[in-house]
């Protein structure tokens, strides 16, 4: 997968680990002179994250360990990354405090393991083994780490079986995070034979996000089934 129309130095999550070695050279943080606005570099590429599925035990490429995520976010922040949603890129509303490098997150598929819910005592919970609740508690622990990132869905099914669709996805929003667009049906648009089956598959999501959230609007697009990173 990559993010369509725009050139970041993508990385899947299941190569990034707590060795500071995985932080690219140029990226490494030193310390830097308070207020010296002369070494911000607000033209330089920006990182992106890429999950997929999230389990106890990653056994595969596509698997991230819960506790590997949680490493992944100590790791961003012990290293000045600050998170901001696709949109805020696309916007060129990159607003980072002083000091911080933005980084952007995606989650793709919609998968029960990003997030799904439970009811206890008769409330709507979210699981314990999901990466939505790793992050929340991340956050409890480290307040001036904001809770963003970008949730690529398709309108078969996302996030679990508890709780109605529209549930879901305002959850997510209201914490901060956005929702993009993953097509209708999972489709690799390179396959597409007219701008017909185009408007389909990705109006038709919009469309469906816009019958749950009203007003709501999708501003990026996940590609499938393409081996570009």
């Amino acid at each position: 997968d990559h993010r369509d129309l725009h050139s970041f130095p993508t990385r899947r999550s299941s190569d990034l680990n707590n060795d500071e070695n995985d932080i690219p050279r140029d990226e490494k943080t030193e310390e830097i002179p308070k207020n010296d606005l002369s070494i911000c570099n607000e033209n330089g590429k920006i990182m992106v994250l890429m999950y997929h599925k999230f389990a106890e035990k990653s056994n595969d490429g596509w698997t991230r360990a819960l506790s590997g995520f949680k490493k992944d976010l100590q790791l961003l922040y012990d290293k000045n990354y600050y998170p901001i949603n696709m949109n805020d890129y696309i916007e060129g509303n990159i607003d980072v405090p002083y000091g911080k490098t933005p980084v952007i997150l995606t989650f793709d598929d919609g998968t029960a393991g990003q997030l799904s819910f439970e009811w206890v005592n008769n409330a709507f919970t979210v699981k314990n083994n999901t990466a939505v609740k790793v992050y929340q508690d991340f956050v409890k622990e480290h307040p001036d780490f904001p809770m963003k990132g970008t949730f690529y869905i398709m309108s078969t099914n996302f996030f679990g079986s508890k709780g109605t669709l529209k549930q879901r996805l305002e959850y997510l929003v209201n914490l901060g995070f956005e929702i993009g667009n993953q097509t209708q049906n999972h489709y690799a648009l390179q396959n597409a034979t007219s701008a017909d089956k185009v408007k389909e598959e990705v109006g038709g999501l919009a469309k469906f996000v816009d019958g749950l959230i009203p007003g709501y609007k999708i501003t990026s697009r996940s590609e499938e089934h393409t081996s570009e990173l």
